[in-house]
């Protein structure tokens, strides 16, 4: 099912961030919000996740049970005193997974992002680039429905952004909807598509 945003406004006291944004983002595609910073790249993102309910207008998503919501921040949120597989597999137990199958799960999701043989290895060990892929590998092994991303290469230099970038991939592999706020090229031009925020207004990107 796809995410359908109508009619959206959104205001901040009498700061206005957002007007009337109408988008549909669908499934097993990968979109990128772009736009300066304080465009409302962020703040759509978070109307979407149900975070923030709009001033104006509705946003339409999937039944999303526990776990099929997934986000992906800049700054990388792993546990750091666990190894990168369990790291992965934590995410699995919320839904109910035993020990034994979260792993089995947990270890194909780290061989997609290009992490096969990290799996014992703490987080702590890790350079920045890995650990956002440990991020983006427990999204993975969730099966999500809606994936929303935070400028996730924002910290990273240019050739561990291509990685990671390359990771995300695996996510509209996934069947997911996937939402992506950047500023890098690199992550927009993975996307499918590129829709640009200026003064809180979108504009479909070529």
């Amino acid at each position: 099912m796809s995410v359908e945003v109508a009619g959206v406004s959104h205001h901040f006291g009498t700061h206005t961030v957002l007007t009337n944004i109408n988008a549909s983002f669908h499934p097993g595609t990968i979109t990128a919000l772009l736009g300066p910073s304080g465009s409302g790249k962020t703040t759509l993102l978070a109307i979407i996740g149900g975070l923030i309910k709009p001033s104006v207008g509705q946003v339409t998503r999937p039944n999303i049970s526990p776990g099929k919501l997934q986000w992906i921040h800049q700054s990388v949120n792993v546990l750091g005193r666990r190894s990168a597989i369990d790291n992965v597999a934590v995410s699995l137990y919320a839904q109910g997974s035993t020990r034994a199958e979260a792993l089995v799960v947990a270890e194909a999701a780290l061989e997609r992002v290009g992490l096969a043989g990290f799996a014992t290895r703490r987080v702590t060990t890790l350079s920045g680039g890995e650990m956002q892929r440990v991020s983006i590998a427990r999204a993975l092994a969730c099966r999500p429905t809606l994936v929303l991303a935070d400028e996730p290469t924002g910290q990273l230099d240019r050739s561990t952004t291509q990685t990671v970038a390359d990771a995300l991939v695996a996510l509209r592999e996934s069947g997911a909807v996937v939402i992506i706020a950047t500023h890098d090229p690199i992550v927009a031009a993975i996307c499918d598509r590129r829709i640009e925020i200026v003064d809180g207004q979108i504009n479909e990107a070529a």
